[in-house]
């Protein structure tokens, strides 16, 4: 993913292209892990996650925060499935 940042830095196009489909892939797999895990308070905090994985419209700029949020969200799926 930081490859693509990087290479990619000055065609904010394709760069757009590919977070978007790294944040639809985050999207899909949490919503099937909030749908594994058993603990309704996890599945609560999971909910409101999901709230926040949206994706980049063509009109907003990409910032360092998407790639943050994007590797926390990686991060997340790695736990779950560490627990499960």
């Amino acid at each position: 993913m930081l490859r693509e940042y990087i290479n990619n830095v000055s065609d904010t196009t394709k760069l757009r292209t590919y977070l978007n489909t790294r944040l639809l892939e985050v999207k899909t797999e949490l919503v099937h892990l909030k749908e594994t895990v058993k603990d309704k308070v996890l599945k609560i905090k999971l909910t409101e996650v999901l709230n926040f994985v949206k994706p980049i419209g063509a009109n907003d700029s990409i910032k360092d925060e998407v790639l943050i949020g994007l590797m926390q969200y990686y991060q997340l799926i790695s736990e779950l499935k560490a627990i499960k």
